[in-house]
């Protein structure tokens, strides 16, 4: 793998996520050094990254902070039914690694990376493993909750 490409996107993704909560729920997120779920229970929204190269981009926060982000997606409204927030956490996980991958071709020209639908996990203590692709994970806090996200690139 080439470092400075990994780099390269794991930086896109990064500006990808900042970008798109502020224009959704105006939220201002800081990166931070660690990740510490408020309780066991986590939604993870994996998207899968195709065309010329193959990683995927991985965002995962606890039950809370999955609510209180998709009823802030929801305009501050309550949510229909309780499984309306997956619908949202997903919705959030492919705006950002669309947004990402819009930057990544954007710069590389080739407009070669694609993505595939996203794939919803909710559950206790949770491990989501990509054999053969390189990642690294950020952690980003704000004023709903915390956020890991979990950027794997492959050959």
């Amino acid at each position: 793998m080439d470092k400075q490409k990994f780099e390269n996107f794991i930086a896109l993704t990064q500006k990808a996520f900042l970008a798109v909560t502020e224009e959704l729920i105006s939220c201002n997120f800081k990166p931070v050094a660690t990740y510490s779920a408020k309780s066991n229970h986590t939604v993870t929204v994996i998207i899968g990254i195709t065309g010329k190269g193959k990683g995927r981009i991985l965002l995962e926060c606890d039950l809370t902070t999955a609510e209180k982000f998709a009823v802030a997606m929801n305009f501050g409204d309550a949510l229909e039914s309780p499984n309306d927030m997956y619908l949202y956490m997903a919705e959030f996980a492919n705006m950002v690694s669309g947004r990402a991958a819009t930057y990544i071709n954007n710069e590389t020209g080739d407009r070669d990376k694609w993505l595939s639908p996203p794939s919803i996990f909710s559950g206790e203590n949770l491990e989501i493993i990509t054999p053969n692709i390189e990642s690294q994970e950020v952690y980003y806090s704000g004023d709903v909750g915390l956020f890991k996200i979990n950027i794997g690139l492959g050959e």
